[in-house]
């Protein structure tokens, strides 16, 4: 019985394969040629926010508002990912309080733009 024996060069290409490049998304962005610095910023939610949401052709603002969280039994399941019980249309949306107290439902994707309000 014969056994096949790999070709360096057929066994360095399967060692140079094996190994890990460094994607895109792990390099950080640059802005104007500058690379932005790789800080990780954590957003207080206990702050008020300026949201300004997608609402069809049109933008909505929500000033001075409170993100509270999800709407939906569970948030996370024990594995720390989202739970798959969102379902149905008011499944997972974001719940901000007005300036006012009132509580107004979001969806989370329409949120395009985001700023701390003045205190």
């Amino acid at each position: 019985m014969k056994t096949s024996i790999l070709p360096a060069s057929g066994f360095a290409w399967l060692l140079s394969s094996c190994t890990s490049v460094p994607s895109s998304r792990d390099k950080p962005p640059q802005i104007a040629g500058q690379t932005v610095p790789a800080e990780n910023i954590v957003l207080d939610f206990t702050r008020r926010f300026n949201l300004v949401c997608r609402d069809g052709s049109d933008s909505l603002r929500v000033s001075n508002c409170r993100i509270l969280g999800y709407t939906g039994e569970v948030v996370r399941d024990t594995s720390g990912m989202v739970s798959g019980k969102y379902a149905g249309h008011f499944g997972r949306w974001l719940v901000v309080e007005l300036a006012d107290g009132r509580r107004a439902c979001l969806q989370p994707g329409s949120i395009t733009y985001l700023e701390e309000a003045a205190r």
